[in-house]
């Protein structure tokens, strides 16, 4: 599915609905019959999750394997000579990571917020507080193409900073939130 996404340059909510409706797509996945099941989008995130702290746990890069080995078998069965440009895992590995990345941002900076009197902001950024504290991030993720994502990634960056000079150096949870924004 992550091939997939990465394919057609759309949101997560797109491929699923891709993955319902359209039929290509559904053989593509394996799901040849209209009672076969798509994956859950728990079940997806979880495997995303799950490949990241993978990586990052034992420095391999699962997707650069898995698209190796069917690349070098392809090659293989194929006889293909291999000089013309591919897809690869370094695409959709790092959009999986930045998708990841906006969840732990979001999250660490709700925990903040949290922890704060957001009467002490401008009226601008406690309207932008309470916007984050009442985003669903996954749920932002699951709408956002990747380069809204990244768009999406700045800004709560400089909210971030915004929110390190509002607020003194106190708090555990605002030495956390400096911490993400290194």
């Amino acid at each position: 599915m992550s091939v997939l996404k990465e394919g057609f340059g759309c949101s997560d909510k797109d491929l699923f609905e891709k993955c319902e409706f359209d039929l290509l797509t559904r053989k593509a996945l394996g799901l040849e019959l209209l009672t076969d099941v798509t994956p859950s989008i728990d079940t997806y995130y979880l495997f995303r999750r799950r490949i990241c702290e993978y990586q990052e746990r034992t420095g391999i890069d699962l997707m650069q394997q898995c698209f190796e080995q069917i690349s070098g078998n392809q090659i293989r069965l194929l006889k293909i000579s291999g000089k013309s440009v591919r897809m690869d895992s370094k695409l959709i590995g790092s959009n999986i990571a930045r998708q990841s990345r906006y969840e732990l941002i979001h999250t660490t900076l709700v925990k903040f917020l949290k922890t704060c009197t957001l009467t002490r902001l401008s009226p601008m950024q406690e309207e932008q507080a309470n916007e984050y504290l009442t985003e669903d991030s996954s749920k932002t993720v699951y709408r956002s193409v990747s380069e809204t994502l990244q768009s999406n990634i700045a800004r709560i960056g400089n909210f971030i900073m915004e929110m390190l000079v509002a607020f003194p150096d106190t708090t555990v949870s605002h030495n956390l939130l400096k911490l993400t924004s290194v």
